[in-house]
């Protein structure tokens, strides 16, 4: 019996026995803090990129080679994020015929994913905020699309595609591209 009441006086060991129990706890919540930073980051690095996309292709002056290179630079807009691999960016212009029926004139695409605003030659649907444009108005649309895997919790999420759309409207006139 006095070795029983000696055992549960005796506290060297508790501090050890409590760190192992608290410690893997502590790495669940933080890993699951950084992943939560990491997928609130990409989201805003995914917005900047379709928000970058559209104002520069909006540019007066934008050829077919431009285009490619801008939409090529999307992957330095997107860093640390691997765009070229998990990534992919549409960029269409919305032209307004002459009986006011908007029609996508063109689309370039680079990567993942498939328009939601449409097809080429096509009416728009799914614009943001049911954009309404006037007679003689262009816009220009960049959707970004990635395919977010979770860096730490990948057996137990799920991946997601994120997608953002940005609208910009060209600065001088249109953005004439040979269609194709």
């Amino acid at each position: 019996m006095k070795y029983v009441r000696h055992y549960f006086k005796n506290t060297s060991g508790a501090t050890a026995v409590e760190f192992a129990l608290i410690v893997p706890l502590l790495l669940i919540i933080l890993s699951g803090m950084f992943e939560v930073a990491m997928y609130i980051f990409l989201h805003n690095k995914i917005s900047r990129v379709s928000g970058t996309m559209s104002f520069l292709a909006s540019r007066p002056g934008v050829t077919e080679t431009s285009l490619k290179t801008l939409m090529d630079a999307a992957d330095v807009i997107a860093k640390p994020f691997n765009f070229n691999l998990n990534g992919g960016i549409i960029i269409s212009q919305i032209n307004v015929n002459p009986d006011a029926t908007m029609t996508i004139a063109w689309q370039r695409k680079t990567g993942i994913g498939a328009s939601r605003i449409g097809a080429a030659g096509n009416a728009p649907s799914n614009l943001p905020n049911n954009i309404q444009l006037k007679s003689g108005q262009n816009l220009i649309i960049a959707e970004a699309f990635y395919n977010y895997e979770p860096f730490i919790f990948n057996y137990y999420t799920f991946n997601s595609v994120i997608y953002k759309i940005s609208t910009f409207t060209p600065r001088q006139g249109s953005v004439n591209l040979d269609p194709s």
